[in-house]
C-alpha cells in the first residue's frame, strides 16, 4: 500500500468505515491505516501503517525508538499536505487542528499536529506563499489517545463536552475553505464534533476534513 501524491475522498463506497460521517461530509485522506475487528495494526500493512506509527511515537518512547522517526513523519506528512495545494489555494484555507487526546501539563502531551502545520508554513513560505491554522480547540480532561483498543469510542457529543473552545480572534469569512485537520480518522465522530462547532461560528466557509490516513476495518473490507 502506497501513500498517494493526492488526497482522495472518502466516498460513498468507504464511508462505511467511518460511522459518523454522512454523504453530506467531504473528507479526504492520503493513506490508508489498517485496523481488524476494532485493533488497529501499528506494522506489516504498508507505507502508510510506517509512517503513522512513526507520527505517533510517545514521549515515553522517544528514547528506545529515536525521536528522528517521528521528526521525518511529521516532515513527510507536511510535504503531502503543500504538494496538494496551489500556492494561491494555500492563503485561501484555514487549518483548524483536532486536538491531542491529552492536555498540556499531561506527560504525554503530543502536539504534533500543529507540528505539522507549522513545518506546512515553514515550506509554504519557500514558494512565496502562507498558510493559517489557529488552535480553536483544546482538550479538558486527558484520555487514551484512541479507543480502538478497547472498542469505546467517543460520540461526536462527549468529544465536544471534553474540548474548550478558544475566544476566536478570527474573521472565518475571509476564508474560502477551512480545514479540520487531523493524522488519522477512525469513526468520523471528532471531525463531526469539529465541523458542529465550526458552523455554530456562523461561517460561510466551506468546512472539509483532511486527514494523513483513514483507518481501514479489514473485515469489512474482505467482504467488499
Amino acid at each position: 500500500m502506497s501513500i498517494n501524491a493526492k488526497a482522495q475522498k472518502i466516498d460513498k463506497l468507504i464511508i462505511q468505515d467511518h460511522r459518523y460521517l454522512d454523504r453530506d461530509d467531504e473528507c479526504f485522506f492520503f493513506a490508508e491505516y489498517f485496523n481488524k475487528d476494532g485493533v488497529i495494526i501499528n506494522q506489516g500493512y504498508g507505507a502508510g501503517d510506517n509512517l503513522i506509527s512513526n507520527l505517533k511515537i510517545k514521549k515515553s518512547e522517544t528514547k528506545r525508538l529515536k525521536y528522528g522517526h517521528k521528526a521525518k513523519a511529521i516532515k513527510q506528512c507536511a510535504d503531502l499536505i503543500v504538494k496538494c495545494f496551489t500556492v494561491d489555494k494555500l492563503k485561501e484555507c484555514l487549518f483548524i487542528p483536532i486536538p491531542p487526546s491529552k492536555t498540556k501539563d499531561d506527560p504525554e502531551y503530543d502536539d504534533r499536529i500543529n507540528q505539522i502545520l507549522i513545518s506546512i508554513q515553514e515550506e509554504a513560505k519557500l514558494i512565496n506563499s502562507d498558510i493559517k491554522f489557529i488552535d480553536l480547540l483544546s482538550t479538558k480532561l486527558s484520555r487514551e489517545q484512541t479507543s480502538s483498543h478497547s472498542g469505546k469510542n467517543l460520540t461526536p457529543k462527549e468529544h465536544i463536552d471534553n474540548w474548550v473552545i478558544s475566544p476566536l480572534n478570527e474573521d472565518l469569512n475571509k476564508y474560502e475553505v477551512i480545514i479540520i485537520f487531523d493524522d488519522v480518522i477512525t469513526t468520523g465522530s471528532q471531525f463531526k464534533a469539529a465541523k458542529n462547532i465550526v458552523q455554530s461560528l456562523n461561517t460561510s466557509a466551506k468546512i472539509i476534513g483532511l486527514f494523513v490516513a483513514r483507518r481501514v476495518l479489514i473485515h469489512k473490507k474482505n467482504q467488499g
